[in-house]
């Protein structure tokens, strides 16, 4: 599905290219890495904003929401699960009942994703974080996963074994077409802190360089200076001086946490279900920009 090039540019190819860039006066929601909580997604389209659901709001483009990533395997919640299936999986049991309760989480999600950008591909998008990566390749941008298990390796080939390789490979094909990076009014995005500078033609064919690719998805915390967070704000936020940057994919303790001299917010805590609310141009306040998902805000 093509998407409209007045905020994603198309490249050479005629394919889509890998940056948002939005000009209008619609507010934005900022959603951090979900992981297979559906009822974090389920929560957030439900929940009041102004006297209308946000879902009633994407649908009169009203409102953009963003998600920034990471959609696959459950965390520290599903600890004990990963561990069970991993013990089936040595033991010659891929489609255990661990995995499928996992699988079952995480592909419910994703279909929701998927209906949610065939149903307003303008005003909802999904980012490509780093564990969006179902062949677990190393390569492309992508490393192999694993935490409390293979995960990656689990997932693969269970995908395999019930889906088949055709479906799998789509469902990849799916994955390399996501958008990496998002310039807003007032706000860069992307699922993580960037390793390095990048130019506008760079974030356009992320996709494709799996040097950026992979430097907007895995960079660890204390691996880079955050000069590149300064420098890509005063590059694409020159009318915005108190414009912030913002990412998931590290956990934080709290609600948020601040990088970068304070131009560096991460806003992935695994155990809240958090988002962030953007006027154009908003100077960021946790008090005002930080919304509780299930809770009534107006």
């Amino acid at each position: 599905m093509n998407e409209n090039p007045e905020y994603r540019m198309i490249i050479d190819d005629h394919k889509p290219g890998y940056l948002l860039e939005f000009s209008g006066n619609d507010p934005v929601i900022l959603v951090p890495d979900l992981h297979a909580r559906n009822d974090f997604f389920v929560h957030l389209l439900n929940t009041p904003l102004n006297g209308k659901s946000i879902l009633s709001r994407i649908y009169e483009e009203s409102i953009r929401v963003i998600c920034l990533g990471d959609g696959m395997h459950a965390e520290s919640r599903a600890k004990e699960r990963w561990i069970h299936a991993y013990d089936a999986y040595i033991e010659g049991c891929i489609t255990n009942d661990y995995l499928y309760q996992e699988m079952a989480e995480s592909l419910q999600l994703m279909m929701r994703i998927m209906r949610a950008k065939i149903a307003k591909p303008s005003h909802f998008h999904f980012l490509k974080g780093n564990h969006e990566n179902i062949l677990n390749e190393e390569g492309s941008g992508n490393h192999p996963f694993s935490k409390f298990a293979l995960e990656g390796q689990l997932v693969k080939d269970f995908m395999l074994s019930v889906y088949g390789p055709d479906i799998t490979e789509l469902y990849a094909r799916f994955e390399k077409l996501l958008p990496l990076f998002v310039i807003g009014r007032g706000f860069l995005a992307s699922h993580a802190e960037p390793a390095s500078f990048y130019t506008k033609k760079q974030l356009v064919q992320s996709g494709l360089d799996h040097s950026v690719c992979e430097g907007l998805t895995w960079t660890a915390n204390n691996s880079v200076s955050g000069d590149a967070v300064k420098k890509m704000l005063k590059k694409f936020q020159k009318n915005y001086p108190d414009a912030l940057y913002f990412a998931g994919h590290r956990p934080v303790k709290n609600l948020f946490e601040f990088r970068a001299d304070g131009k560096f917010v991460q806003i992935h805590n695994p155990n809240l279900s958090n988002v962030i609310y953007l006027e154009p141009g908003d100077v960021f306040n946790p008090d005002k920009n930080i919304l509780t998902i299930g809770e009534t805000n107006v």
